[in-house]
């Protein structure tokens, strides 16, 4: 008899505690997947003319000891900021510009430079500062543009 109180006061007591738990975000049995919040998205970062080239290349995954210089490339009108970091144990150089006419001007530099590939993107440019293998160009290149949503570029 007296188990069957004892019995009968537990499941008294678990069904009392059945709906406060509820209430208080517990559940008995499996939690169901429908009340899971949904995960908040991630804005992205996108570029423009005059950002800092520090700024753009902080953005890219695994470029580390992010240094910032400012060079007159072409026309006064086309300063560019630069930016240098080291990516895959390789120096890269990271070209913001402040406009459009200014960007177009990085082609007369990539002519000049040992690079045969390189990233590009709205306002910035990036080239490979240390290493004249292609497969090393390409594969830093691939990962910058996928960094900052730019496209990779052949130069002859």
């Amino acid at each position: 008899m007296r188990a069957r109180v004892r019995s009968s006061r537990a499941q008294v007591a678990a069904t009392a505690l059945c709906p406060l738990l509820t209430l208080v975000g517990c559940t008995i049995g499996p939690s169901n997947p429908a009340r899971q919040p949904a995960p908040t998205p991630t804005p992205s970062f996108t570029t423009s003319y005059g950002l800092n080239a520090s700024l753009i290349a902080a953005h890219i995954p695994d470029c580390t000891a992010v240094t910032a210089q400012h060079v007159a490339i072409g026309t006064a009108a086309s300063n560019a900021l630069i930016s240098t970091c080291n990516l895959m144990h390789h120096k890269i150089v990271i070209y913001s510009w402040p406009d459009a006419a200014s960007e177009n001007e990085a082609a007369s530099l990539l002519a000049t430079s040992p690079a045969s590939f390189s990233a590009r993107g709205r306002g910035w440019t990036e080239i490979l500062g240390d290493d004249a293998t292609l497969n090393v160009q390409l594969s830093i290149a691939n990962t910058v543009a996928e960094a900052l949503h730019g496209s990779v570029a052949k130069y002859p």
